[in-house]
């Protein structure tokens, strides 16, 4: 029997991200897996492909509802029909435990006993692969059988097998539980050394169960023994490079596991580090590098060890020995206390690595060292105390060397080498990325020598010009370098591929940010930019490559640039979803190039063409909604796109509303407190999105901060203007980064130039009637010429970090469940946060589950997004939804988040007080006490800086509640 067409569809990767879509997708879950089991059970055949689809299955619903079951009939299909199961479908099922080992903690106790006593019944079968697979099963699963003596037992009765193969399984499953379980390890310790010990084992056999040893180390005492037994074996005249360097690895293991002898273990190995063997020292160098990669044994180095080690690096002849020992140089850097320590102490001697600067295969890794060490000298916690300017030198000296290096190879055209090239351009890269003043030294070169040298390796040099112009914060006002690459771009036959131009345009893209230059002083420039690319037909840039210029140009605030190179590709679109997604970025960049090319004055003189300018922009951005929502129905929904263009179109539409009555005969219009409120909720719906995904890179969640800032300047400003004392507004905790940073002048990007604004709240009281408004005015002005970058996630199709939850009982969103007043319905939640990496996961500090009840639908929309937010602000008390509408108050529940994985047991409640209450307050009593209620649960992450993502999905149910 194959598989249907259906489930390959159903069990793909889904990337929408429309709640009503997952539900679906979630009541199809079961019947998927009854099909599977169908398919399996109803073969006349081995159906192996049926089986290995669990694994995804198990994937995409790892919910203990499905987890426990399909386990189960795994065991059940592994143990076969009178014990005759084949051999290969063993296999296939081993591949499955294998593969989905992480979801065995999900599994409830009755399940893993049932399941554990079909697997070990194979365990006494006469057929010795069927025991081999079963032993490697039951090492998968020792997760869950860590402390089943029983089973331990079982395993360890096959030690002395005659079959190989077997005693390698017996090994393997040791191996695992041993990691989990430290009365396994305390029982087997002994066991282990006996066979370690025995002349009669193979040394392939002893050399498996010494890599064993690495897990004995849960208390000190079995550590102590483990780490002595050890080095017993390294005084052995019969060890091999093989045996010693597992040996030593072993210890290095159990050393960082016990940390308690980790000093001594130090020091032990570079005792060893002269051993005869090249092959020794690299494996001692190997576990010095393993160790002082993690923070936490870094620690317990000491001066003493980087002088070893930098002496080694001088004397090795070999090369393999000296470029493992500068990585260990490296990994000290890290630590910059134990690395300051010796570089105060031993500087001259630092010097010597400069021979290594233009190395073909050292120079990246010594350029990293010299860079980490220029970083120091830059910490203003450590550049007090080294007496001169040797690192500051030493970048300038690199730089130089490196640079003559790469103009000699690009002239030499007979011995040129590209990989030297690259390695070449990588080192001035990561020195350069140090000192603003190198950065901008080495720029200066590149962009000579594409301007003299036609090569084909131009691309290389332009490229090369990126990574450095992102480490600079700003660039001073000039000119030079601009000018320069036009003069680059004017030029024929500079780039013998189009990647050369996308590289040096978002070059220019860049230098235009870095030194604040998109307004409308500097229009001519963007407009000589603009006539270039024109200039450029098909041959010389595909419609590819100016869409990488035109997303390179948006990221910087380029708009003009960006709708002119959009312009230029779009006849080449062919396919109705692409031409949605691309219009939309054509109209945003219209509306924000209607914005910076208009004279700021303008606002504060001409009313009527100020109104133009806004009402253009505006209805720009109404037809980039558009596109975002006509691409939504024809493709998957883009929720933040559609947010971020609605609150655009708000923030202009409210900046238009309250400046119509700011300029008219009497300014001081009460009408003005709803565009306060107005900018005061446009400042709640930012933030909320801004924390909305989990996956939202900084640089966007800084964007859509610095757009919360601007209405709740604009709304105290406001405020102030109206001089209502029954109308007040707190100054807003955000907005003390800006005041401490306009004091202080600072030249913070993230608040640059939004420090600007707060000058005009100075001595505003004592400022005149004329000379407040024209001080509002010039705020608007600004705030409408401030380039509004857009941000990067944008550009993200989706969130990949996405939460499924299933319910038990499984509760549709449109049932209605019969509930008695003062019953209680204990609903079980199972939650998978899917999409996270090692880094996002470690990150989450817990889950947290709030449930709302109330006796109406609290929500305006049924659209996901909008659920979530209408849910913060009721817990936030900023909502408009009437408190005689929530019954009781929301229930928080903290849940700890396991691997991805979390799980809620709560009871479901209407009691009676509360709900007559809630209706005595809202002023009658109705006479039929059937209640129509909806139970809400908003889920919500929190990290470890304690900040509260909404990523939802929110869940809502209802109940007829009864007498």
């Amino acid at each position: 029997m194959s598989i249907p067409s259906s489930l390959p569809i159903l069990l793909a990767d889904n990337k929408q991200s429309s709640t009503e879509y997952e539900e679906d997708l979630c009541q199809d879950a079961l019947s998927i897996f009854l099909e599977l089991q169908k398919i399996i059970d109803q073969s006349d055949k081995e159906n192996h492909e049926a089986i290995l689809y669990i694994i995804k299955f198990l994937d995409k619903y790892p919910f203990p509802v499905f987890v426990n079951p399909a386990f189960l009939k795994l065991a059940e299909w592994f143990l076969g029909n009178n014990l005759i199961a084949r051999n290969t479908l063993r296999s296939t099922i081993l591949k499955v435990f294998q593969k989905s080992s992480h979801h065995l903690v999900r599994l409830n106790q009755a399940t893993c006993d049932a399941a554990l006593k079909k697997i070990t019944m194979v365990l006494y079968s006469n057929d010795p692969t069927a025991r081999i697979l079963t032993l490697r099963i039951l090492g998968y699963m020792s997760q869950v059988l860590y402390d089943r003596v029983d089973i331990q037992h079982s395993v360890l009765q096959h030690i002395n097998s005659t079959n190989t193969e077997e005693v390698n399984a017996v090994l393997f499953a040791i191996d695992k539980i041993c990691e989990r379980s430290s009365t396994f390890a305390y029982n087997v310790i002994d066991l282990l050394i006996l066979i370690i010990q025995d002349d009669q084992r193979s040394p392939t056999i002893k050399l498996k169960t010494i890599k064993i040893l690495r897990h004995i180390h849960h208390t000190y005492p079995l550590a102590e023994k483990t780490i002595q037994f050890c080095k017993n074996l390294l005084t052995e005249s019969n060890n091999d490079d093989e045996r010693t360097a597992t040996i030593f690895r072993v210890l290095t293991i159990l050393a960082k596991k016990s940390l308690v002898h980790m000093p001594a273990h130090i020091n032990f190995l570079f005792d060893n580090l002269d051993n005869k063997s090249q092959a020794i020292q690299y494996s001692i160098l190997e576990n010095i590098l393993m160790l002082s990669k993690r923070e936490k044994t870094l620690t317990f180095f000491q001066p003493n060890h980087i002088l070893i080690i930098f002496h080694k690096i001088i004397d090795y002849n070999e090369e393999i020995l000296k470029l493992k020992a500068l990585n260990i140089l490296y990994t000290f850097t890290n630590n910059k206390d134990l690395y300051f320590n010796f570089l105060n102490q031993y500087v001259d001697l630092f010097q010597k690595l400069f021979q290594f600067i233009t190395h073909n295969n050292y120079g990246i890794i010594t350029c990293k060292i010299l860079a980490k060490s220029i970083e120091l000298y830059n910490d203003s916690s450590y550049s007090s105390q080294f007496h001169d300017n040797l690192m500051i030198n030493l970048g300038t000296e690199s730089t130089k060397l490196l640079l003559n290096q790469l103009v000699n190879e690009l002239n030499n055209k007979s011995s040129f080498s590209k990989n030297y090239l690259v390695h070449t351009l990588q080192s001035i890269i990561i020195i350069s990325t140090t000192s603003s003043d190198i950065a901008l030294n080495v720029i200066d070169q590149i962009l000579s020598l594409i301007l003299t040298h036609n090569s084909e390796y131009n691309i290389l040099l332009a490229k090369s010009i990126i990574p450095i112009l992102k480490s600079l914060e700003t660039i001073e006002n000039n000119n030079q370098f601009v000018l320069k690459i036009i003069e680059i771009l004017s030029k024929e036959n500079v780039f013998n591929k189009s990647q050369g131009y996308v590289y040096i345009i978002k070059a220019f893209n860049l230098f235009m940010k870095k030194q604040n230059k998109i307004s409308s002083e500097n229009i001519e420039i963007i407009k000589t930019m603009n006539s270039i690319i024109n200039s450029y037909n098909e041959n010389t840039i595909d419609s590819w490559d100016l869409f990488r210029i035109s997303k390179s140009a948006m990221l910087n605030g380029l708009y003009p640039v960006a709708t002119c190179t959009i312009e230029k590709f779009m006849p080449n679109i062919k396919t109705e979803t692409m031409h949605c997604w691309i219009s939309s970025l054509l109209n945003i960049s219209k509306a924000n190039s209607k914005l910076i090319e208009n004279d700021i004055n303008y606002i504060t003189t001409n009313k009527r063409h100020a109104l133009d300018i806004i009402d253009s922009a505006v209805e720009y951005l109404r037809k980039a909604h558009l596109n975002i929502k006509t691409l939504t129905t024809i493709h998957f929904p883009r929720d933040f796109q559609d947010w971020y263009i609605q609150l655009y179109i708000n923030l202009l539409t409210n900046i238009k509303s309250s400046y119509v009555i700011l300029k008219m005969i009497y300014p001081r219009n009460p009408r003005l407190k709803y565009n306060i409120e107005n900018f005061c909720e446009l400042a709640h719906k930012y933030e909320f999105l801004s924390h909305a995904y989990f996956d939202i890179d900084s640089e966007s969640i800084i964007y859509l901060e610095r757009l919360k800032l601007i209405c709740l300047i604009l709304a105290k400003y406001l405020q102030l203007f109206i001089q209502n004392d029954n109308y007040s507004l707190e100054i807003n905790a955000s907005l003390f980064p800006l005041m401490i940073s306009f004091q202080e002048k600072s030249d913070n990007i993230k608040y640059l130039p939004l420090y600007q604004l707060i000058e005009g709240l100075t001595n505003w009281q004592t400022k005149s009637d004329s000379e407040q408004l024209n001080e509002l005015l010039s705020i608007y002005s600004k705030v409408l010429n401030f380039v509004q970058y857009l941000p990067p996630f944008y550009f993200k199709m989706c969130t990949s970090v996405r939460i499924q939850v299933s319910t038990d009982p499984y509760w549709n969103p449109g049932e209605v469940k019969e509930l008695k007043y003062d019953e209680n319905l204990i609903l079980k939640i199972d939650g998978i946060i899917q999409g996270l990496d090692d880094i996002s996961s470690s990150n989450i500090k817990y889950i947290e589950l709030v449930m709302i009840q109330s006796f109406n639908n609290i929500y305006d929309s049924h659209k996901n997004i909008n659920i979530r937010y209408d849910n913060s602000l009721i817990l936030k008390n900023n909502s408009n939804i009437s408190k005689n509408q929530i019954i009781g108050v929301p229930k928080i529940y903290k849940l700890e988040l396991n691997k991805s994985f979390f799980t809620l047991t709560c009871p479901i409640l209407f009691p009676k007080y509360e709900i007559y209450k809630n209706l005595l307050n809202h002023g009658n009593m109705p006479t039929n006490l059937n209640i129509h209620a909806y139970i809400n649960f908003h889920i919500q992450i929190i990290d470890q800086d304690g900040i509260v993502w909404n990523v939802g999905p929110d869940l809502q149910f209802q109940v007829e509640v009864v007498p």
